[in-house]
């Protein structure tokens, strides 16, 4: 399984860049994802900053960047099927794709096991 953030971020190497998600946990947590605003591509974002913004009928979830480096994909299809999020948050509802920059930091990822024990 791919590392975690501490904020429910499901973080997937693609070699050379990472597809950025959210954890069934967030997503069950949320309940029915209705907005997603995904980053604009081509931007640049610093570790730690907010990049996507996730709305369910239940709260608000802010998705951080888990690296620095370039906006290379934005899922802007989720602007019209945030439903996606509900369903196939690993496929079809990824949020956003970045080649992080060699040498930046990058946020304290977990891998999928100890995420289970902090959520459990």
């Amino acid at each position: 399984m791919s590392p975690r953030t501490r904020r429910g971020g499901s973080v997937r190497d693609e070699g050379g860049f990472v597809t950025v998600g959210l954890t069934d946990y967030i997503v069950q947590d949320l309940s029915d994802v209705v907005h997603v605003k995904v980053p604009e591509e081509g931007s640049t974002v610093r570790v730690g900053e907010t990049i996507c913004v996730v709305e369910s009928t239940e709260a608000t979830h802010e998705v951080y960047s888990p690296f620095s480096g370039e906006v290379i994909g934005a899922n802007v299809s989720l602007e019209a099927y945030a439903d996606w999020v509900n369903h196939s948050p690993y496929d079809q509802g990824w949020l956003f794709r970045i080649k992080p920059m060699d040498g930046a930091p990058t946020l304290n990822l977990l891998a999928a096991a100890e995420y289970e024990r902090l959520v459990g």
